[in-house]
């Protein structure tokens, strides 16, 4: 069990730069999630912590001692595929073993532990069993397994659910913290997945063009996003992002945002500099943020009905403002129709400057 520390770090192929300028410090037994789109360099950084790239620039810290120019066999860490990566000619406890026997390891204490494994990812039934007879999740729990035996100090996940069905990833996503209560061993998670990232971790960093985003609980990323990349990357339906500029309504003492086919008066609460008057900015609302209301008339938005979407536990209503479409979530059974008049408000939002960073939120 060990900290981490990713100082400065940076990863180039020829002109590309994958990974730039991280610096996270990941505490002993802590379970952290980098979440972004392909490409973002997620990967790659995993990969730069695994000993399996050099870095370009920067240096990694196992407890405070530097392991950047240390091979991958001796910085004791395990990671666990997407594709498994099984060997299809050996059984499951053969896969799980293989390490332990090249290790040169006493028989006994390498079934003692392949067992003790098994048994707790409950796949004791498939020891007997090679790749080709077992489905996608059975796989990637033997993979895991053969991770687990190794008794490594850190543990690396490079998107291992992303090839299983949505119920067999809610199973997996449980099981996977329940095994980190259990063995208390730092856990690095790479996914493009949001739905992961929230509940999988207690802190996690959303990735863009190789730099860290943002990095924090889940919770605070969610409700005080850094900027509109991770307002709009974490959040579904994702939040509604209006383009326009901040002007002064002198005769009520307060701002209205002024969009494309809108205008809106913002909370007398909020302040701003101005130098963001008349300079564009953006709203940012998310879709169970938004009321929406039967009327012809009132104080808001005025605009129609474009679709509605029931899903069971909740119905997502779409309208037009000008030409940009908006989501709003809202509780199911609404009495609304496509093409109801309704009158929009925003119970809650986000102001970003011109350079998308967070000005102000309500």
């Amino acid at each position: 069990m060990v900290s981490i520390t990713l100082e400065n770090l940076t990863k180039k192929f020829g002109k590309v730069v994958a990974v730039d300028n991280v610096n996270i410090e990941i505490e002993d037994k802590e379970f952290v999630t980098l979440l972004g789109p392909s490409g973002c360099g997620k990967t790659t950084t995993l990969r730069m912590i695994a000993g399996l790239e050099t870095p370009t620039e920067g240096k990694i810290y196992f407890d405070g001692k530097s392991v950047t120019d240390i091979p991958p066999h001796q910085r004791n860490v395990a990671m666990v595929f997407q594709d498994y990566a099984l060997y299809p000619h050996m059984t499951a406890y053969d896969n799980m073993a293989f390490n332990l026997k090249m290790k040169k390891m006493p028989k006994e204490e390498i079934q003692e532990l392949v067992k003790k494994t098994a048994e707790l990812l409950k796949i004791q039934h498939l020891l007997d069993r090679f790749p080709a007879e077992m489905s996608g999740g059975e796989k990637q729990r033997v993979a895991l397994g053969r991770a687990l035996v190794r008794q490594p100090t850190v543990f690396l996940f490079d998107e291992p659910l992303s090839s299983i069905d949505a119920k067999l990833r809610e199973e997996m996503r449980s099981e996977l913290i329940k095994i980190h209560e259990k063995i208390q061993t730092t856990f690095i998670y790479v996914t493009h997945d949001q739905v992961e990232a929230m509940t999988l971790s207690k802190r996690f960093a959303v990735m863009n063009q190789g730099k860290v985003m943002q990095f924090d609980t889940p919770m605070n990323i969610y409700n005080e996003p850094m900027n509109t990349f991770v307002a709009s990357f974490v959040g579904s339906p994702s939040i509604n992002l209006f383009t326009g500029v901040i002007v002064r309504d002198s005769t009520k003492d307060r701002f209205l945002f002024e969009g494309e086919g809108f205008v809106y008066s913002l909370p007398k609460s909020l302040k701003f500099p101005e130098k963001v008057i008349k300079t564009k900015s953006t709203l940012g609302v998310r879709p169970e943020e938004i009321s929406v209301v039967k009327s012809e008339k009132g104080e808001g938005i005025s605009t129609k009905i474009y679709t509605v979407e029931p899903r069971g536990d909740e119905t997502i209503l779409s309208v037009k403002f000008k030409d940009v479409l908006v989501k709003a979530k809202v509780e199911p059974g609404i009495d609304l129709q496509i093409g109801d008049s309704v009158i929009v408000t925003f119970k809650k939002g986000y102001i970003f400057d011109e350079d998308s960073k967070l000005l102000a939120r309500w």
